[in-house]
């Protein structure tokens, strides 16, 4: 939603890091976001690392079931779009 990739590390014994969300950044974003993971995993606090994450706030997800819910009403949205935008052909 900030136009921006999310990375970090989350799961129950903080060992699962992820990156994702590259939606028009493409390679440099990856190549920029392979390098502040690999920070993250050697535990260095680096620049880089520190320039990605500071001023950044997470954007608000609401919990379950809710999440699901939005989920599937914006899929059913689309689905409306597409049938009406390709109604007359």
């Amino acid at each position: 939603l900030d136009f921006l990739p999310t990375m970090g590390v989350t799961g129950k014994h903080r060992n699962i890091y992820f990156s994702l969300g590259y939606c028009g950044h493409g390679v440099a974003m990856s190549n920029y976001a392979g390098s502040v993971l690999a920070d993250l995993i050697c535990g260095r606090d680096t620049n880089r690392s520190r320039l990605f994450f500071v001023g950044r706030k997470p954007i608000p997800v609401p919990p379950e079931p809710f999440r699901w819910l939005l989920g599937q009403g914006y899929r059913r949205l689309l689905q409306v779009q597409d049938w009406w935008e390709g109604r007359g052909t």
